[in-house]
């Protein structure tokens, strides 16, 4: 595409990980660019977007440099945030010395590709997928090593670290019923140690969260029966409060562990 017809000879950007980033996507990138210098243009570098993007980047570097492009860059995306970036630089700075590379020279010339992670809430994310265009040409069937048109398909890495391929394999009823039910799992235990928080009264605020009261005749509750039974909203005010609170917990996946990892730091304070 960036040589065809002079299709973007200088803004030549390649995704290399299609197939096989090392053995495949990598080198026919390089012959590419040399293509390209040839002509008298410069390329802009090869992304990746699949794999351990560190290691990745590294043997990509490598072959990189040793086929005269040291200054491409290489963009790196993938649902990345702050915490992944900061791991791949951890990563590199402590690995790429092992290959004879500068880590410093190389994080340099790193771009990181940050969307998904960005513009939405990660509470309620986007779906994230990969969409493989197959069709057959001749016979019945799909070729070997893919899904087929109009089939659910997973592709396994294979032959060492960070590379892909193997093939696909058509996913089962049970793998679709069980990635189904662990969102509504999720979601109705996030609601429970929820409603348990605010029983505890370890989530309390006044007319922001509900308050739990005994509703027994002796007001006391002693008993584990009466807990379960007897224990619960104070009114019909409180209760409505409850059902908000759990149904926003039910949904926002984050909600309960960064509430319960703010209240622990808050007691560690103490």
């Amino acid at each position: 595409m960036c040589i065809r017809d002079s299709v973007y000879p200088d803004d030549c950007l390649l995704l290399v990980d299609t197939v096989d980033t090392l053995d495949s996507g990598v080198p026919n990138a390089i012959r590419v660019f040399e293509q390209l210098r040839r002509q008298g243009h410069r390329p802009v570098g090869i992304r990746l977007d699949s794999g351990d993007l560190a290691y990745l980047a590294i043997q990509a570097a490598r072959q990189l440099n040793d086929a005269g492009f040291p200054d491409v860059s290489i963009v790196l995306s993938n649902e990345l945030d702050e915490m992944v970036i900061l791991q791949i630089i951890t990563q590199i700075t402590q690995e790429a010395p092992n290959y004879g590379l500068d880590a410093d020279q190389l994080i340099g010339r790193l771009v990181y590709g940050v969307g998904t992670r960005l513009i939405t809430s990660w509470g309620e994310p986007a779906l994230g997928g990969v969409y493989k265009l197959v069709a057959v040409r001749d016979g019945g069937g799909p070729g070997p090593g893919w899904a087929g048109r109009g089939h659910v398909g997973r592709f396994r890495c294979r032959g060492g670290r960070g590379r892909r391929g193997g093939g696909a394999e058509r996913l089962r009823r049970s793998d679709l019923t069980v990635y189904a039910l662990v969102p509504p799992v999720v979601g109705a235990l996030s609601a429970a140690i929820l409603f348990i928080a605010f029983a505890a009264g370890v989530v309390q605020g006044g007319s922001f969260f509900p308050t739990f009261a005994c509703q027994a005749a002796d007001k006391l509750c002693g008993t584990f029966d009466t807990l379960i039974h007897q224990f619960g909203p104070a009114d019909a005010t409180d209760y409505a409060r409850t059902l908000v609170w759990c149904f926003v917990a039910g949904f926002a996946e984050r909600l309960v562990p960064d509430k319960l990892k703010g209240l622990a730091a808050g007691a560690g304070d103490k």
